[in-house]
C-alpha cells in the first residue's frame, strides 16, 4: 500500500457531512516482511457511521480516514462502503468519481478491476456496471429496446466526459440510455481502450468555460437504450 504519511488526512469526516470520502486498503504483506503498521479496530460504542475501522497506525503515528480496510476485507465490502451510494447518486443527477492512488504493486488493479469472471473477486468497475443495470431494471415494466442509431440521435452528449445513465424526457415517455467510454492516460498520452485504432494524438482533454473537463477524439458506445412510458 502507499505510505499513508505522504498524504495523511488529519481527521475523518463523517459521510453525512462530506461528499469526498478517503479510504485506505491494506495490501496483504509477504509473511517474511516486517509488519510496520496496524489498524485500530472500530469503536463499537462510538457514533461511527461505518462498520470499518477509521484509523491506521504507522510506527508511533496514527492517521484517521473515513474507512480503513484491513487485509482480509472482501471486494464486496469495499464496494458497498465506497461505490454503491455513488451509483445511486448518478441516477439523481450527480457525477461520481473513484480515484485509486498508490505506488506500483500496491493493489490498485485488484481493487478496481479484480477478476471480472469470478463474482467474489470482481473489482469496483464490474460491480458498478452491474449495479447500473440493476437500477435500470428496478424501473419496472414498460421498457422496450430501440436501435442504437435512434438512441444516439435522441441522446447526443456533445462531448461529455461521464459514462452514466442519463434521462431525456418528452411529453409522454422517458429515454434511459447508457453510454460507455473507456480511456487510459499513460505517460501523458490518452488511449481509447474501446477503439485502439484511434491514434492517441487525436484524443485530448479540454476544459470548458465552467471548468468542466471533457475529452475530444474518443468515442462512446451505446450499451443499451430503453423507453420508459410515463
Amino acid at each position: 500500500m502507499n505510505n499513508p504519511a505522504s498524504k495523511a488526512v488529519s481527521s475523518a469526516a463523517k459521510e453525512s457531512e462530506s461528499t469526498v470520502i478517503v479510504a485506505v486498503r491494506v495490501r496483504p504483506e509477504n509473511k517474511s516482511a516486517r509488519k510496520c503498521l496496524s489498524v485500530k479496530p472500530r469503536d463499537e460504542n462510538g457514533s461511527a457511521s461505518t462498520a470499518t475501522a477509521t484509523q491506521l497506525s504507522v510506527g508511533n503515528k496514527t492517521f484517521s480516514y473515513d474507512h480503513v480496510f484491513e487485509e482480509d476485507t472482501s471486494q464486496a465490502t469495499v464496494y458497498s462502503a465506497l461505490v454503491s451510494r455513488l451509483v445511486a447518486s448518478c441516477f439523481r443527477g450527480y457525477n461520481g468519481t473513484i480515484f485509486a492512488y498508490g505506488q506500483t504493486g500496491s493493489g490498485k488493479t485488484h481493487s478496481v478491476v479484480g477478476l471480472p469472471m469470478e463474482e467474489e473477486e470482481e473489482g469496483l468497475i464490474p460491480r458498478a456496471i452491474r449495479n447500473v443495470f440493476t437500477h435500470l431494471d428496478r424501473k419496472g415494466p414498460g421498457y422496450g429496446r430501440i436501435d442504437h442509431e435512434s438512441a444516439a440521435i435522441a441522446h447526443a452528449t456533445g462531448g461529455r466526459t461521464t459514462s452514466a445513465a442519463q434521462t431525456s424526457t418528452s411529453t409522454s415517455l422517458n429515454l434511459l440510455s447508457v453510454h460507455v467510454s473507456f480511456l487510459e492516460i499513460y505517460n501523458d498520452e490518452c488511449r481509447d481502450l474501446l477503439h485502439p485504432d484511434i491514434p492517441s494524438r487525436e484524443i485530448m482533454i479540454r476544459e470548458d468555460r465552467d471548468g468542466r473537463m471533457f475529452f475530444t477524439g474518443a468515442r462512446e458506445e451505446v450499451s443499451v437504450s430503453r423507453w420508459l412510458w410515463a
